[in-house]
């Protein structure tokens, strides 16, 4: 099977290589991306605590060598009908996976003699149009993505997912989008570990894009559904009593930015999400809003970021963080260390998503440029928990109720916690599609030792992140 595989894409690439760059031609299309990335970074671990410090992977491991191939196959019918296949390969350098698994794991493949099991399928797709409409329909493994406007991604859904999703353009100024995801099925796995462990996981989802002369504002809408033995969820923020009961979610967002006094710029985000099986103590909801604006020189694009995610308050039961499906494919990210940047380049995440009771502001310098093909962008950032002091030992948990973590950075940040971040990123175009990124980044936390279960056992120094990155996009 992976020798079948191997020919099939090689096939591929000898059959792309004769066509032109048509998306409407007949035929067979290859495009793609290789990256290789080197990272360099000390006290990664930050956040963890004094008596682990000496075992922790991320103080012990402070160079790092990975690399991800995306191989895009596209065979257009014609401008009706097409299907896409995208294949993907992670692979740390020297990494060969769990010799005691009997298997090679995924993102392996990288040591010496190791033929890595690695080749993942990120898409399978077909797109085509209902006959005599301008309905266009896109079924199977595709990227499923909420709207954004700030850096990063939409951090509640951004991921690939099995969905069906409808299209349809109104006029020039209104289009719709409606989508259903399978999530989740374990009901294939269900009759390997017994019938209680069965559940289905689904959401369901209405984008409408409302385009005008200098502003756009997308409005949308998403419901889910989690059967019960699904309810730990895949990065959900909630609690798990075990109690096996249905959950019910729904968020309600607007994207929107303003460009028709350009230069200047406005991009703006407002979400609200809620998660709850019905009862009090299993119930997780909360909001984000955040804003940028900026003003476009001819030499740089400076901008003002602000964000504000909502974090547990003193008195209630329940989570005032909002709850997240799935942002695999990008969370939110005006940085690349403190928030999520952009992995293919380097990017490291210290504060998950952005969302998880946090807010900051900060002073973007992008696309600094002074010599030909050579840009640069400066991050200056400042963060803050918003839960409650009460609630420092409120940490996400897993399906047994332990915390995911001993990091208050992966669980809860206090108003009492807060931390701030510079970012040196330097890109030059070295070819037309080749391109090299240097990284460089400094984040310096400080933790309230003495809240709740701390015990002071949390450390603060600074992490320092490099990262030098080469990417072929073809």
């Amino acid at each position: 099977m992976k020798k079948l595989l191997i020919a099939v894409l090689a096939a591929a690439f000898v059959l792309g290589s004769f066509g032109i760059a048509s998306a409407k031609d007949t035929g067979l299309w290859t495009k793609g991306m290789m990256n290789v990335t080197f990272q360099y970074l000390t006290n990664g671990d930050f956040g963890s605590m004094k008596q682990y410090a000496e075992d922790n992977d991320l103080r012990k491991n402070r160079f790092q060598a990975r690399q991800r191939t995306r191989l895009v196959l596209e065979y257009v019918k014609d401008e009706n009908l097409s299907a896409t296949l995208q294949f993907e390969i992670d692979q740390n350098w020297g990494w060969g996976g769990y010799p005691e698994d009997g298997n090679v794991l995924r993102g392996s493949g990288g040591r010496v003699t190791s033929d890595g099991t690695n080749i993942m399928t990120r898409h399978a797709y077909i797109d085509w149009i209902v006959p005599d409409t301008e309905l266009m329909v896109r079924m199977g493994v595709q990227p499923v993505a909420l709207p954004w406007a700030l850096p990063g991604g939409n951090s509640v859904l951004n991921a690939d997912a099995a969905a069906v999703s409808l299209s349809y353009k109104f006029n020039d100024y209104v289009a719709a989008n409606l989508f259903w995801s399978r999530l989740w099925d374990n009901d294939n796995w269900g009759t390997y570990w017994g019938e209680g462990t069965r559940g289905k996981w689904d959401a369901f989802g209405l984008i409408v894009p409302l385009t005008f002369d200098g502003i756009a504002v997308t409005p949308y809408a998403v419901y889910s559904r989690l059967g019960q033995n699904i309810a730990e969820g895949d990065g959900i923020l909630i609690p798990y009593d075990g109690s096996n009961k249905n959950y019910n979610g729904w968020w309600l967002g607007l994207s929107g930015s303003l460009t028709m006094f350009d230069p200047f710029f406005v991009n703006l985000d407002v979400l609200y999400g809620s998660l709850s099986n019905g009862g009090r103590s299993t119930s997780n909801h909360g909001w984000f809003t955040g804003l940028q604006v900026g003003y476009k020189f001819d030499f740089v694009t400076p901008s003002l970021v602000a964000f504000y995610s909502s974090g547990n308050s003193k008195n209630r039961t329940d989570n005032s963080r909002i709850p997240v499906i799935s942002g695999d494919n990008q969370w939110f990210g005006p940085t690349t260390f403190g928030t999520d940047g952009d992995f293919n380049l380097g990017a490291s995440m210290a504060f998950t998503n952005g969302m998880n009771g946090l807010w900051g502001i900060g002073l973007k310098l992008a696309d600094i440029t002074f010599a030909q093909d050579l840009y640069h962008t400066i991050n200056f950032f400042y963060y803050q928990g918003t839960s409650h002091k009460d609630r420092a030992g409120a940490f996400a948990l897993d399906i047994n109720g332990d915390p995911v973590s001993w990091s208050p950075v992966s669980g809860v940040m206090t108003t009492k916690d807060r931390a701030w971040e510079i970012n040196l990123q330097n890109r030059y175009n070295i070819y037309e599609n080749l391109i090299a990124v240097l990284d460089f980044a400094y984040l310096k936390p400080n933790f309230d030792d003495d809240l709740g279960g701390r015990d002071n056992d949390y450390m603060r120094k600074g992490a320092f992140k490099a990262s030098l990155a080469f990417q072929y996009n073809f």
